[in-house]
């Protein structure tokens, strides 16, 4: 991995050289900001370490014109000099992280190879399916593209959010199915439409039947079904199922008539199928029939050094879906997410980041508007001292009551977003307001 080091002091710079070198790092140093951009543009660099104070131009004029040359290198800036203010200006200006001096060798290793654990998990991938996979997921996409082509099932674990349905379509993507991708929740269908739902039914088969109902089978002719959440099935509709697997035939509600069909199922689970079969919740037969190809999914606590390329990726869709100009995450929080135990995987961290820029009103997305720890929160607003400190309460009652319900009203209104996945229809029916009243509520909030 290339790295460049500027800073005007030929001491400062022979000893980090001499330190990243033996540390494994093809290091080049110079003393200004025109040389480091004439060996930007003659040579890619991964990573650039460079000093605020520097002769001709500073630090964050160098930062914007190695940006403008090469938007891929990842910059440091060591700063001693107003470090927060230029810390801010730093980060809002694209830059990876800074780090005040004095520093020990450490410290610097330490920050350098963050980067590093960055750039190694930022080949990012987009494979045709609208979403985005690191290096490590690449090897899971790889596999899937291996049994995609083999007319077989295929058995798809791992904790929810983890990207399940999305391998799922990546498999139908890869198979050269003509037909239709069908996803389906198998523990959302209400038990008296289960048949109807996944074989169809025929006129009059039952009261409200006024014609012709096609199944999720035959929506899925020459496609893929994808049976979601396949342990929530009930044993009666697993018996059915395991019959469609060895006759690839279905039969309507209400007809005697079977009908071939030719569907590639792939089911998905978060739940220990083996554990299930032992306690009778789940068929053996139908387990060994689905199990022919196994992929798993990795948890995000897995795959840590995704956190933060996703985080990234997450945020510039939400910041244009919702028209906000956000650059980034201050960098306490990034460790802070990195370092989080996400049960909910990717599909929390997504509805973490779209929440946090709905009310962000900062160029940078910092842990007043991404909060991991609850428990700290609710502890801090139960002491008044710090809450008074926290919110910057004026001396005047009137006034420091109004900033509490304000305070608490977007804290409250944050809270109901997250738990509905950001539908504002329902958080509106769920907290007693029309949605016209909590549209005008968040945009007041982003202002």
């Amino acid at each position: 991995m290339k790295l460049i080091i500027v800073d005007d002091e030929k001491g400062v710079c022979f000893a980090l050289e001499e330190l990243f070198k033996s540390a494994g790092y093809d290091v080049v140093s110079v003393l200004n900001g025109e040389e480091a951009l004439l060996s930007i543009r003659e040579g890619s660099f991964d990573i650039a370490i460079i000093d605020y104070q520097l002769p001709g131009m500073n630090g964050i004029s160098l930062l914007k014109e190695i940006k403008a040359v090469s938007s891929s290198t990842e910059v440091i800036i060591m700063t001693g000099f107003g470090s927060e203010k230029i810390s801010v200006e730093a980060i809002k200006n694209g830059a990876f992280d800074f780090i005040a001096k004095p520093f020990n060798n450490e410290e610097i290793i330490n920050r350098v190879s963050h980067v590093r654990d960055k750039i190694n998990a930022q080949t990012i991938h987009n494979d045709g399916l609208g979403y985005y996979f690191s290096q490590s997921m690449k090897q899971v996409i790889d596999t899937v593209k291996t049994v995609a082509i083999i007319d077989t099932p295929i058995l798809i674990t791992g904790d929810s959010g983890t990207g399940k349905e999305l391998l799922a379509k990546a498999a139908h993507m890869y198979s050269g199915r003509k037909g239709r991708f069908i996803p389906v929740n198998c523990g959302a269908i209400p038990q008296t439409l289960i048949e109807s739902e996944f074989f169809g039914a025929e006129k009059g088969a039952y009261t409200g039947a006024g014609g012709l109902k096609k199944g999720f089978f035959e929506l899925a002719e020459n496609g893929t079904i994808f049976l979601d959440e396949i342990g929530e099935m009930p044993l009666e509709l697993q018996v059915k199922i395991l019959r469609v697997l060895q006759e690839s035939e279905i039969t309507r509600v209400g007809s005697g008539v079977p009908i071939k069909i030719n569907a590639r199922i792939i089911a998905a689970t978060n739940k220990d199928l083996e554990k299930e079969i032992a306690e009778k919740l789940f068929r053996e037969d139908l387990y060994y029939r689905l199990n022919v190809v196994r992929i798993r999914t990795k948890s995000l606590s897995e795959r840590r050094d995704e956190i933060e390329p996703l985080s990234e990726i997450f945020l510039k869709e939400y910041a244009v879906k919702y028209q906000k100009k956000i650059t980034g995450f201050t960098r306490d929080l990034m460790t802070q997410m990195i370092n989080h135990t996400w049960n909910g995987n990717i599909r929390e961290l997504k509805n973490k980041i779209e929440n946090a820029v709905i009310f962000c009103k900062d160029d940078i997305i910092s842990s007043l508007y991404l909060q991991l720890d609850m428990t700290s929160h609710t502890e801090n607003t139960t002491n008044v001292n710090k809450l008074y400190d926290f919110l910057n309460l004026p001396d005047n009652i009137t006034q420091a009551k109004r900033i509490i319900v304000e305070e608490f009203e977007q804290a409250f209104i944050m809270y109901h977003l997250e738990q509905n996945g950001n539908n504002v229809r329902n958080t509106a029916d769920r907290i007693g307001l029309s949605r016209q009243d909590l549209y005008k509520k968040i945009k007041g909030f982003s202002k």
